[in-house]
């Protein structure tokens, strides 16, 4: 293996399952002549580190195939061959149900244990940056595929330099002139513990702990005073150092732009991902269905979680109550501020505008075919992700770490000209200071919490 050099090549045509909207999403590194056990993996990263990383930083994804990673612990010893340049996070506010630690693999996480995120039938496709309703967001992402499917179960990779390029300057300008809030609901308890404190907490108390923890504010909702509102106020373009960043990319959740967008999105997947594909014809009878038809779509919904619920009933019927609990705050709270301005990026934008995001996005996607052993990281500053349909009776095991906590709150420099914007404060691996800065917060021996997607 040479020392001084590293190559990359592009994911080739017969790798991708469908025709890539952008081609050069992800590179690839592989074997070159040496041994491919996970302990040269090791090796060739810790060797290459730095160059690997602004590699990343240049491209927005990097697939490392062809090496014998076989578990998660195997995955979990090679990402931390990446230190100093990738710091990963050993706690995250606000846990999302589902996503718990591998046994044996040191900061490692499984996707969701009740729900599936990828390999569904029903095309619920919703591109997002991670973390998005919480104030710790990473730079990085890593996924490790222990099992693949034989077919579909794909990770989209949707570039959002390239899906905020294509939209009109007046919807660019709308969001760079403010910031929205990602709203997250928890019941008193459930934030108590997430803060470590007495389950009797006061309100004050948890306010204040939610406010250290990065949170814009924390109020109880109406008619709900057991359950708490938590906003944090985030950017929707992401901006920085280095020639890819410059340009500014979309940092969102797609589920902030309601059925018209993740419907536009889903109709411009399914012509330019699903519609020559002669396997899918099944599944796109099926989405015709179900948008007409909304008991087709519950069926569908029904089927996908099956699975889960089977392997764990009492933890899935539990997940399923705390949603329906939370979609009810939501919907008493509403996305407005007392003044009548948008206090979300769902209420701010009008139905075309969340149509045209969504197009944008499904004109701005490239498939990862995974296969067994593959390792995939993704710059969560410049590319959003999610899992893409299939056959949920397939094997289909994704792990995940997440590296280098991103400040939110601008504190690097004075008043941002544009409050939508986050400029990142140069090539570095976090944007000024960390928001959630305690040294616990990313180290091994920390209290372990779910990821929140």
């Amino acid at each position: 293996m040479a020392a001084t050099r590293i190559r990359f090549r592009p994911l080739d045509g017969a790798e991708r399952s469908a025709p890539a909207g952008v081609a050069a999403l992800p590179r690839v590194l592989e074997p070159e002549g040496e041994a491919c056990s996970a302990a040269a993996l090791g090796t060739r990263l810790h060797a290459h580190a730095a160059a690997l990383v602004e590699h990343l930083r240049e491209h927005g994804a990097l697939l490392i195939r062809g090496y014998d990673v076989s578990d998660a612990r195997a995955f979990s010893e090679a990402m931390g061959q990446l230190a100093p340049f990738l710091r990963p996070l050993g706690d995250y506010f606000l846990a999302e149900d589902g996503r718990e630690p591998v046994a044996g693999a040191c900061l490692c996480r499984e996707t969701n244990s009740f729900q599936r995120t990828g390999g569904y039938l029903r095309a619920d496709v919703v591109p997002h940056a991670e973390n998005y309703y919480s104030s710790d967001v990473p730079e990085f992402v890593a996924f490790f595929c222990e099992a693949a499917p034989r077919v579909g179960g794909e990770t989209g990779l949707f570039c959002a330099v390239r899906a905020l390029a294509l939209l009109p300057p007046a919807l660019r300008r709308k969001l760079e002139a403010e910031r929205f809030d990602a709203r997250v609901f928890r019941t008193r308890a459930e934030l108590a513990a997430a803060c470590a404190l007495p389950a009797g907490a006061g309100l004050d108390e948890l306010a204040r702990a939610a406010r250290a923890h990065g949170a814009a504010s924390c109020e109880p909702v109406c008619d709900m005073p057991a359950m708490l509102e938590l906003r944090f106020a985030k950017p929707s373009i992401v901006a920085g150092a280095g020639a890819r960043r410059t340009r500014g990319a979309l940092s969102l959740n797609a589920a902030e732009l309601g059925a018209a967008g993740l419907g536009a999105l889903s109709r411009e997947l399914e012509r330019r991902v699903y519609a020559d594909s002669p396997g899918w014809w099944l599944h796109r009878l099926l989405w015709r269905c179900a948008r007409t038809l909304p008991l087709i779509g519950r069926a569908l919904a029904f089927v996908d979680d099956l699975g889960p619920a089977l392997r764990r009933p009492l933890g899935a019927a539990r997940c399923a109550a705390r949603a329906r609990l939370r979609a009810r705050a939501a919907a008493l709270s509403g996305g407005v501020r007392a003044d009548g301005s948008a206090r979300t990026l769902r209420a701010a934008l009008r139905v075309h505008e969340a149509e045209v995001i969504g197009r944008a996005l499904g004109r701005s996607v490239s498939l990862v075919r995974w296969r067994a052993g593959d390792v995939l990281l993704v710059d969560n500053m410049s590319v959003l992700h999610d899992g893409m349909p299939g056959r949920p009776w397939e094997a289909r095991t994704l792990r995940a770490m997440l590296f280098n906590a991103v400040a939110l709150d601008d504190r690097c420099g004075g008043k941002p000209t544009r409050p939508g914007v986050l400029h990142l404060s140069s090539h570095t691996n976090t944007a000024g200071p960390l928001m959630n800065a305690a040294p616990s917060r990313s180290s091994p021996g920390t209290r372990p919490c779910a990821l929140v997607r």
